[in-house]
């Protein structure tokens, strides 16, 4: 009799069972229901990236097509860009360094399509991210410059003048950029003012002088 007196007082009571019971169903509704949450938003997430990848393909091709129609000689005089540009040769990068690029984005794209049809995030990408245009320079940019100035700056480089470190600095800051330009774009990273300059290629040991 021992044993069954036992049982039953370790048993739970037959309401109490019933909560547990109820709440352990609860639970797994509740779980169900946040992984069908999770699940919904996660299909909604790849079908948002989807159309953004269709409608870039479009954008993007009304965008160089866009660009491509671009008369920058008249261009410049319309937004008075002041460009002194070559009349016997196709254009380059170069010619357009000077442009103001902000008044060229703000006529030629935003004000072109207000609605977004034709450009769709694309004037918003170039004006917000981090390859920006068009923008206030940042702080952060600002305490970049400061940072490679000091490292420019040292106990060996203090005799250089003002114009010396400018430069320095600005080469320190665009290195890994300036590789890629004369990598992929060596035409339009050429120097400007016929000088030769010397690679760490032609410093290496098994360069000869008289091939160059």
């Amino acid at each position: 009799m021992a044993a069954p007196a036992v049982a039953a007082a370790a048993a739970p009571p037959a309401r109490m069972a019933m909560a547990w019971s109820e709440d352990e169903d609860e639970s797994e509704c509740e779980d169900e229901g946040e992984m069908d949450a999770e699940a919904a938003a996660a299909a909604a997430l790849e079908t948002t990236i989807a159309e953004l990848k269709a409608e870039f393909k479009t954008v993007f091709k009304n965008w160089r097509r866009q660009a491509g129609q671009i008369d920058w000689r008249a261009l410049s005089e319309v937004l008075e860009l002041g460009l002194v540009l070559p009349t016997d040769r196709e254009l380059t990068p170069l010619d357009l360094w000077e442009a103001d690029m902000g008044k060229v984005l703000k006529h030629v794209f935003i004000k072109a399509d207000k609605s977004g049809h034709l450009f769709g995030y694309l004037p918003k990408m170039a004006t917000t991210s981090k390859g920006s245009i068009a923008l206030n320079t940042a702080v952060s940019f600002c305490e970049r410059i400061n940072s490679a100035a000091n490292q420019t700056v040292t106990k060996g480089n203090t005799l250089l003048g003002s114009d010396e470190v400018n430069m320095l600095t600005v080469l320190r800051v665009n290195r890994k950029f300036m590789a890629y330009m004369r990598k992929r774009h060596p035409k339009a990273s050429e120097q400007h003012f016929n000088m030769t300059v010397v690679s760490s290629e032609d410093n290496a040991a098994d360069s000869d002088p008289e091939d160059e």
